[in-house]
C-alpha cells in the first residue's frame, strides 16, 4: 500500500501509511518576535498532532480538541457517524460469523 494523504481542510491533512494515520496541521510562515532569530521570518511548515491506528481516531482528535468552522464540523461529524456506522456492522458480520461457525 503506498502512503495516501487526506486533506481535511487548508490547516489540517492526515497521511496514512502501512502503520499510522498521522494527522499534521499546518503552520505558517510568521515573523520571529524575539530571540537570537527576531525579525526573521520562519518557514511554513507541517507539525505532527498525533498518530492514529485509523481514520476515525483523526476525526475524534479534530472533533474534541480543534475550533473548525462550521463546515469542516459538519463533515467531520457525518464522517464519523459514517465510520461508526462501518464499525458496527463489520462488529455485527464478525459475531454472527462466530455463532455461525
Amino acid at each position: 500500500m503506498s502512503n495516501q494523504t487526506v486533506h481535511i481542510n487548508t490547516r489540517f491533512k492526515v497521511e496514512i501509511d502501512k502503520w499510522n494515520h498521522t494527522l499534521l496541521e499546518f503552520i505558517p510562515e510568521k515573523i520571529i518576535k524575539q530571540g537570537k532569530r527576531a525579525g526573521e521570518i520562519s518557514k511554513a511548515k507541517w507539525l505532527v498532532v498525533g498518530y492514529y491506528s485509523n481514520m476515525s481516531g483523526v476525526l475524534k482528535k479534530l472533533s474534541a480538541c480543534v475550533a473548525l468552522d462550521d463546515a469542516d464540523y459538519s463533515m467531520i461529524e457525518h464522517c464519523k457517524a459514517i465510520l461508526e456506522e462501518a464499525e458496527n456492522l463489520c462488529k455485527s458480520v464478525l459475531s454472527t460469523g462466530e455463532n455461525n461457525g
